[in-house]
């Protein structure tokens, strides 16, 4: 019984909970909160205890509701002002997603009252229609007219998402496709790559092309176009230049060490003496053995393999519109192959485990120079990608 009383004030207090929080919102002026909480509760169960609380709440948040929309609408109407029509447009948007978003639950009936809610559903479309077209002429006039003036790149991808947003209100109004073309084209950058070797070495083929194929980099954009075909009829708003002036490979190194270990060892066993060379027996009568020691020794050659690549570079960017120098990068890299490995002589039993993992390794053929300085070369790219991301292009 305690438990049921106990289920029943929980419910109780959850039920309270609820009316309060949507009072609340209400109060607050938040209609459409208020109007979500009540539907919320009423789409569970339109036929729950407290239905009319909500029921009755949710009419009167509706009504204010559209009461502000439309009072909103009527005062930017009267101020004649064509930067309104997107407000104006989103208003109507407002009206009918509301409506929209109660239709599946009506109709509601107030049981107390006997009475059907008075929520009444109106066609706002061709409103909804004529403030579009009068926005999309709008926005349409203003990106035109500023394509044709002078602006910064950002300022012509502005221009590009704003017609990039009359085609999504209205696809294919008037030339939107042309100027979308058209703000493209001056919105993006354009930038030369070249790539000059001050060393008297040769820069692998396949680093070279690794280097200047920018698709490669993880650095894509809609706005940014790499080119290292370079046309001198062609105007870049950018040249990238990187400069490699130091490539140095080491000589192929074999350290080698020596060690020698010594060991004692069980070798088999041994019967015991007493000082007049006779075996000495146990109680049994039972000449005593004990464990034989020998000692052992192995000579442990330790070898390591060695060859390190240096490579040294500056990345240079120039802005080609102003013919200024923005920044001069240095980038730096080291490769090292390193190889260890171990062989003996004499006893293995006088090496500990301790030699075991080098004694599993083996010799491994020395990298050419031409590979090594790829290997390097594959970080210098990664430090190129981080120049060209600081700055946005």
């Amino acid at each position: 019984m305690k438990k049921i009383t106990l289920i029943l004030l929980i419910c109780l207090f959850t039920a309270c909970s609820g009316v309060k929080k949507t009072e609340s919102a209400l109060l607050n002026g938040n209609y459409d909160v208020a109007i979500q909480t009540a539907l919320d509760k009423l789409r569970n169960n339109k036929d729950r205890r407290n239905a009319d609380e909500y029921i009755l709440l949710l009419e009167e948040a509706f009504q204010k509701a559209v009461s502000k929309d439309k009072d909103r609408i009527i005062l930017l109407k009267k101020d004649a002002n064509p930067a309104n029509y997107e407000t104006i447009y989103h208003l109507y948007e407002q009206l009918i997603a509301r409506q929209e978003n109660l239709k599946p639950i009506l109709p509601l009936h107030f049981e107390k009252k006997s009475r059907q809610v008075a929520i009444k559903m109106v066609d706002y479309t061709d409103d909804l229609l004529n403030v579009k077209r009068d926005l999309v002429a709008y926005l349409y006039q203003n990106a035109s007219e500023a394509l044709v003036e002078d602006h910064t790149k950002q300022e012509y991808r502005a221009i590009f998402n704003e017609l990039s947003y009359i085609q999504e209100l209205q696809p294919n109004y008037s030339e939107t496709i042309a100027l979308l073309q058209e703000a493209k084209e001056k919105g993006t950058v354009h930038v030369a790559i070249q790539l000059f070797n001050s060393t008297e070495m040769v820069i692998p083929y396949q680093l070279e092309d690794d280097l200047l194929n920018f698709s490669t980099y993880g650095v894509s954009s809609d706005w940014v176009i790499f080119y290292n075909d370079i046309a001198t009829s062609e105007l870049y708003d950018y040249e990238l230049q990187l400069n490699f002036t130091e490539l140095n490979i080491s000589p192929e190194i074999v350290k080698e060490k020596e060690i020698i270990k010594e060991k004692q060892v069980k070798d088999g066993e041994k019967y015991v003496y007493d000082d007049n060379g006779n075996k000495v027996k146990d109680s049994l009568g039972n000449a005593i053995k004990v464990d034989n020691y020998t000692t052992v020794v192995a000579t442990f050659y330790q070898f390591m393999q060695r060859k390190q690549a240096k490579i040294k570079a500056y990345a240079t960017l120039f802005d080609l519109t102003t013919n200024q120098l923005i920044d001069n990068y240095p980038l730096q890299s080291e490769f090292i192959f390193e190889n260890r490995y171990g062989k003996y002589k004499g006893d293995k039993r006088a090496l500990s485990e301790d030699f075991d993992d080098l004694l599993s390794e083996r010799a491994l053929d020395f990298p050419s120079d031409e590979q090594m300085i790829y290997d390097a070369g594959e970080d210098i790219k990664q430090q190129l990608k981080k120049v060209i991301t600081r700055y946005s292009l």
